[in-house]
């Protein structure tokens, strides 16, 4: 299990935890992993995945670039205000990949 190591360690207080596992394919590093609160958004466990693995989105004035995604079984989470305990498991867990998808502008 590899602990994620940033500065942006997820709340975790009271309440139902979910036992979050993020992949990505080009990391020399694992896998990202870290307990957090089930009313967690989505949103704030890929600003964290991402930060572990030292990715960014970026896209520049032409709207060519790069931009990260999480998946799950072929599907792309687009609505990143949704909580990790809407999306885990019965047993508590979610496990998800990072993906990068190229923009063409």
């Amino acid at each position: 299990m590899v602990k994620s190591e940033t500065p942006q360690q997820l709340d975790v207080q009271g309440g139902p935890e979910v036992l979050v596992t993020i992949s990505y394919a080009a990391s020399r590093q694992g896998r990202w992993e870290e307990k957090a609160s089930a009313d967690t958004p989505l949103s704030v466990v890929r600003d964290a995945a991402m930060a572990f693995f030292g990715v960014v989105d970026h896209v520049d004035s032409a709207g060519n670039g790069e931009v990260y995604e999480l998946m799950d079984r072929g599907t792309t989470f687009e609505d990143l205000s949704v909580t990790i305990g809407n999306l885990a498991d019965t047993s508590g867990n979610l496990a998800l990949r990072l993906v990068r998808r190229l923009v063409a502008g």
